[in-house]
């Protein structure tokens, strides 16, 4: 080989390869992203023509323009801010209390099976109570708080998170297990390394179904009784047959629920990234 020859260092070939490939990605993504929006777009249109052409009661159906004008109103009072922040801090408080217990419960009843034995007869049970009849107990027990809405989405996303922890451990591969124990891992190593990493997509699935319910759970008990919150407002709207401005709190619950669903989905690839 002459002096003159030259070899393409591997990682330069690697980004150009990864270069490439991200590319028609990219624009795949960007073509789903125009097709989405275009999806939307016709949605509405459809939706506001059917209105002003009398083929859609505007009582039962509203219009687009006239939600977004419920929502630009909405947003003008102030009231868009502060009763999203109370939805939302709800929210927050019953995952930061539901998500750890429902996973720290999932762990501990896949690492002890005889717990787990003892235990399981009156967990489906419990799961099968309708959360929503439990809202005037916890009215009574808390009152109009924030309290009983963070009671009520934590009982729901308790059992949800609880299960998929479980089910996320025991479904490892035994023979991982075999092979760990194999190569003179302690159980403590044999959880951290083997354990807690492969079950983390069973687990991430019960987070998202926490956290979708979690905000359904909060919303449905401020439609029953609240001070404050979105929840309170939609029935306020509903009441008065003003469907705009149902039509445009629910939006604003879309908008949320997309968010944290996005969110997620980026904490999920991090925390998956060695797969």
């Amino acid at each position: 080989m002459s002096a003159s020859t030259q070899t393409v260092p591997r990682s330069t070939a690697g980004d150009a390869a990864s270069a490439g490939a991200s590319g028609p990605d990219r624009r795949r993504q960007l073509t789903l992203l125009a097709v989405r929006l275009g999806l939307v777009a016709a949605f509405c249109l459809a939706w506001e023509l059917g209105n002003r052409s009398g083929a859609l009661n505007p009582v039962f159906f509203s219009s687009p323009t006239e939600i977004w004008g419920y929502l630009v109103d909405y947003a003008r009072t102030g009231d868009l801010v502060t009763e999203t922040l109370a939805t939302l801090h709800a929210v927050a408080l019953s995952l930061l209390i539901g998500l750890p217990l429902g996973i720290g419960a999932g762990l501990f009843l896949a690492a002890f099976p005889t717990v787990d034995e003892v235990v399981e007869p009156f967990l489906v049970p419990l799961n099968s109570t309708p959360r929503i009849a439990l809202v005037p107990v916890f009215i009574i027990w808390f009152g109009l708080t924030t309290t009983t809405k963070v009671a009520v989405a934590v009982s729901i996303i308790f059992f949800m998170v609880m299960f998929n922890a479980r089910a996320g451990v025991k479904n490892i591969e035994p023979d991982m297990l075999v092979v760990s124990r194999a190569l003179g891992l302690s159980k403590r190593e044999i959880f951290q390394k083997v354990v807690l990493p492969g079950s983390v997509p069973t687990i991430f699935a019960g987070v998202r179904l926490g956290v979708t319910y979690s905000i359904l759970g909060v919303v449905a008990t401020e439609m029953i009784a609240a001070r404050r919150g979105l929840g309170l407002d939609i029935v306020k709207f509903a009441n008065t047959l003003q469907v705009g401005g149902v039509f445009a709190l629910l939006l604003v619950l879309i908008l949320i629920a997309f968010v944290a669903a996005r969110l997620l989905e980026r904490l999920e690839r991090h925390l998956l990234r060695w797969q």
